[in-house]
This record gives structure tokens, C-alpha cells and sequence, in this order.
């Protein structure tokens, strides 16, 4: 690792109630921009999804605006400012206040 490097946040974990996504960054010559999925998320609270949808947005770029579909009460997409792709889910089925 270089020294530069010694100072920066290498690993990250995302907690969602009681799930962990946990992630590690490369370094800057080993980087190419996410592509080809999203990272798929299914939230039971629709209140929740739409805060978590709302954070990830901030600084980055919706491509699909949170709302109800028929298949769920709340789906948007979005990708977060560091380029990461996201699908917000809280399915009809979900259990919760939905």
C-alpha cells in the first residue's frame, strides 16, 4: 500500500436494520467504474425505502424516482455519488408496514 494511502478508509460496512453489505475499495489504478448490476435492496418499511432512496440520491443521479409500481409500493433506482447503482425495493409481499 502506498503511503499516501496509509491515511484513507479502505473497507466499509453498510448496516440496514439487520443486514451488513460490506465493501473494499482498490486502488486507484485498479478502479473502473461499476457496471453491468445494481445492488438490489429489499426494504419491509416504506417509509424506510424512501429514506434510504432519498440518502442515496443526495449527490448522485435518479434514474427512476421512488414510487409505486404493481409489483411494488415503493421501487426506485438510483445511483449513489460514488457511482454505485441501487434498485430500492419494498415489494408488496414484504412483511412490515408496507
Amino acid at each position: 500500500m502506498p503511503l499516501e494511502w496509509r491515511g484513507k478508509i479502505v473497507h466499509a460496512t453498510l448496516t440496514i436494520g439487520e443486514n451488513v453489505l460490506a465493501g473494499v475499495d482498490l486502488l486507484p489504478g485498479d478502479y473502473q467504474p461499476p457496471r453491468g448490476f445494481f445492488v438490489l435492496i429489499e426494504i419491509a418499511d416504506s417509509s424506510d425505502a424512501e429514506r434510504i432512496f432519498r440518502q442515496l440520491s443526495e449527490e448522485g443521479s435518479v434514474q427512476m424516482p421512488i414510487q409505486e409500481t404493481f409489483w411494488a409500493r415503493r421501487f426506485g433506482v438510483v445511483t449513489d455519488p460514488f457511482g454505485t447503482p441501487w434498485e430500492i425495493n419494498c415489494g408488496r409481499g414484504s412483511s412490515g408496514p408496507c
